[in-house]
């Protein structure tokens, strides 16, 4: 690897700064063809989930989702902003991890214990050993962090002492409520959180219920080249929520269109120069909170760059209230914000 991460130029010149935003931090994650014996059981699920009709053929690994932030982390993520005066730098932000919470469903089918096609399968002892295993939690204590060991798949996590949480059966979660700047960034943070839950690694996007999800907290740290006056405008921190579930949920965003990068569709799109079946899929952020969001910068007048603001915003405030979590940054985030969203 190496260098700076530089966000693509395609398609960046009819963009407003908010949606460049929003795409440049949208993680493309490769995707795995479904194994055929699985195909009976996801299609089930499919149906009871999914709000979209079509098929689920394809999932992603967990570990290649957070290979995305492994050179972010390291380097930065830059996105490129149009200043009023018309320069344009390049922006660029920390990625850490700001909340996850992973459930997976009690008879989730894993494919080396599959005898058959059929979600009415039954496991061996063993089997059904491996996958409570994937989100045991140690008493391990580190740091600011605690673990829980329960039998309950409840969620409390409206406490805000609980910082970490890996329940014995399907459940975990995890918020940071650290000064952002001595956190670890999300990539290794992550690789610290698996070394007790390697359901982390394992886990795929089939094996999640739709209620999971991750948010990430964007910190800026310089841009290129240095820009004079207009350094409060540029640090802005950024917040944005993303499911991790190929079962998707409804999250009270209207697509706004494939490349929009503003809670858009799940297209699937091919990488440059590698061969064809080498797929991937941009999980674009369904919800977004900002910090010190002031000046011209990010809502440009006569867009309607404010009015898709709230709208994530709103979505990302209704997802936490529907699943009773506490979440420490976007609380902060929005008690601080200059932009206020509707009271809806």
């Amino acid at each position: 690897m190496g260098g700076h991460s530089f966000p693509s130029a395609a398609g960046t010149e009819k963009e407003s700064n908010l949606q460049r935003l929003l795409n440049s931090l949208t993680p493309n994650v490769p995707l795995k063809p479904i194994p055929e014996v699985e195909q009976n059981c996801i299609q089930s699920l499919n149906s009871e989930w999914n709000t979209s009709e079509k098929p689920i053929t394809e999932c992603f690994m967990l570990r290649d989702l957070w290979k995305c932030f492994e050179e972010w982390s390291a380097y930065g993520r830059g996105t490129k902003v149009i200043l009023p005066d018309g320069e344009t730098v390049l922006q660029y932000f920390t990625p850490y991890v700001s909340a996850v919470q992973i459930s997976i469903k009690k008879r989730i089918q894993k494919v080396d214990s599959v005898a058959n096609g059929s979600c009415n399968g039954t496991k061996s002892l063993g089997a059904e050993n491996k996958c409570t295993e994937l989100l045991r939690s140690s008493s391990n204590t580190s740091g600011n962090s605690k673990f829980w060991n329960s039998s309950s798949g409840s969620n409390s996590s409206t406490n805000p002492e609980r910082k970490e949480v890996c329940l014995f059966k399907q459940h975990f979660e995890f918020h940071d409520d650290q000064n952002p700047y001595t956190r670890l960034p999300f990539f290794d943070k992550i690789q610290n959180l698996a070394k007790n839950n390697p359901g982390l690694m394992t886990l795929r996007s089939t094996d999640l219920l739709p209620s999971s999800w991750m948010a990430v907290a964007w910190y800026p740290i310089y841009h290129i080249p240095a820009a004079k006056g207009v350094v409060k405008d540029l640090t802005a921190a950024f917040i944005t929520f993303h499911t991790l579930s190929s079962f998707n949920q409804d999250t009270g965003v209207d697509p706004a269109g494939e490349n929009s990068g503003i809670g858009g569709s799940k297209a699937v799109i091919l990488k440059k120069g590698t061969k064809m079946g080498h797929r991937k899929m941009p999980l674009q952020p369904f919800g977004l909170a900002a910090l010190y969001l002031t000046g011209d910068v990010w809502f440009i007048s006569g867009q309607s760059d404010e009015e898709k603001y709230i709208d994530l915003y709103n979505a990302a405030r209704s997802w936490l209230k529907k699943h009773h979590f506490y979440h420490h940054d976007f609380n902060f985030f929005a008690n601080n914000s200059c932009v206020r969203a509707e009271k809806n």
